[in-house]
Order: structure tokens, then sequence, then C-alpha cells
């Protein structure tokens, strides 16, 4: 089956969904499609359209650089309070490709990813968490997380800077619901500075 076909054949990725180890080989014609369709998607707020582009992009067309404002733009379209489980998921798999893009400006756009303010008005939903307190917390880790998919030369200047501002200390014992993102953002970063340096 031709690339293209495959790419944007929701039926298909949903039930087979690429990982990056899946790294196929496309034409210049095929990351066209697949970026102008995703940019589409977003202007039109279809996450699940948007979500199979996703899975396409990660199977080695992650680091083209037009990936990146069309992720800003997902992260920043206006959102309901309570946010449909395409959209969600959208959110979270945005910061994961950001990770996989590994560039300066995809770094840039996590490093904001990870300030509560980046995130503007309150919204939980069912692909993230109940309340807006443990969705934010819940997100801001993902991001982090994020630069941990990123070169060395990347992601160890930016992480090592947030490890100044996190002290590095065992996560708190405490409920979902009285969890800030500050009592294991440290002991994360630092997890992440040791795993890059290891590799």
């Amino acid at each position: 089956m031709a690339a293209r076909s495959v790419s944007l054949d929701i039926s298909y990725l949903m039930g087979h969904r690429p990982t990056p180890a899946d790294q196929l080989s496309w034409s210049v014609a095929d990351v066209d499609y697949v970026v102008a369709k995703a940019a589409q998607a977003v202007d039109a707020a279809d996450w699940l359209t948007y979500r199979c582009c996703l899975f396409a992009a990660r199977t080695g067309m992650q680091r083209d650089p037009r990936w990146v404002p069309i992720h800003q733009k997902a992260l920043t379209s206006p959102r309901r309070e309570k946010v449909a489980l395409d959209h969600g998921y959208a959110l979270r798999e945005t910061l994961r490709m950001l990770g996989q893009a590994n560039s300066a400006e995809a770094a840039a756009l996590l490093v904001q990813a990870n300030q509560a303010a980046f995130w503007g008005a309150p919204f939980a939903g069912q692909a993230l968490r109940e309340s807006t307190k443990e969705t934010l917390v819940h997100l801001r880790s993902v991001a982090v997380s994020a630069l941990g998919l990123m070169d060395a030369e990347i992601s160890l200047p930016i992480l090592q800077t947030m490890a100044d501002q996190y002290p590095n200390k065992q996560p708190v014992a405490k409920p979902s619901s009285e969890y800030e993102f500050e009592d294991g953002a440290g002991y994360q970063i630092q997890k992440l500075i040791n795993e890059i340096n290891a590799r």
C-alpha cells in the first residue's frame, strides 16, 4: 500500500499505531501532504485527523521543521473546559512529538509548556486528568520527559538549568488532587540528566 494512502487511513492507523521504530521511506510529496493535512486539521480542530498525521509523522518525518509551528498551534488552540478525548490525546502526543523533533525550536516550546501559565484557561478531560490542577501537573511532566528524547547537546543545558530551579528530592507521597508539579519535578529532571549522560 502506498505510504500516502496509509498515512491518513484512520481505521488503519488506529489499529496499527506506528511507533518511532517503524521508520518508513517517505517521498517529498508524502511529507508535504501529511504536514499540510495536519495544519488543516489543527485549524479545523479535527483532532482525530491530526493524531493520524502524528502517527504517520513519527515514522520518519518528525524532524521536518514545519512541524514546530503546527505543534505550537495545536497546544494553544482554544479548548473547552472539558476537553474531548481525541483533543486530550493530541495534546500529550504533540508534546512527545516535539521531543522527537530534536531541534532548538522544539525544545524552546517544551520549556514554555513546562510553565503552568502556558496552558491558559482551566481545562481537564478523560485523556488527561480529572481536574485542571492534575492535568497541568501531568502535561508539564510530559513536556519535561519529552526533553529527554532529544540529543544531549540540545537537552542537557536546558535540563541542567531546570535542575537549578527544581531541587532534586524524592517525589512527595500525596493524593493526586494535592500533588504539585514541584513535588516531583526535581527528581524527574535529575533522572533524565542521568539517563542522557549514560547514553
